[in-house]
């Protein structure tokens, strides 16, 4: 009889589905063309709210001083009140947008925005 212990391999059974570690799927590339087209959107909707201060009579109001002074208020605050639409979308975390710009750009985005 040998004094020597024998070793015993054992084999490892092969690893489950439950074992193995979950795979994150994917995220789906986004077109570049979107982020030029979030950029055209933003100055559309800038557009579009002076021109319906145009359309509203704006232009004509700038005649007098008292009228001209209320028309200038107005489109201010259109305009103000767009922007502060814009700085909402910023930080919204909207995927598709967030995927093509990035985070940080969004932030300084965000901070140029803020300051115009």
């Amino acid at each position: 009889m040998s004094t020597t212990p024998q070793v015993i391999e054992q084999q490892r059974p092969a690893a489950s589905r439950a074992d193995r570690a979950p795979t994150v799927p994917a995220v789906p590339q986004t077109p570049r063309w979107w982020r030029d087209a979030a950029g055209a959107l933003t100055w559309l909707s800038l557009l579009f709210v002076v021109a319906l201060w145009v359309g509203g009579g704006g232009l004509q109001d700038l005649g007098a001083v008292g009228t001209g002074l209320t028309s200038l208020g107005r489109v201010t605050g259109l305009v103000a009140s767009d922007l502060l639409l814009i700085q909402v979308l910023l930080m919204a975390r909207i995927p598709a947008v967030e995927r093509s710009y990035g985070q940080d750009e969004l932030a300084r985005r965000h901070r140029l925005v803020g300051f115009t």
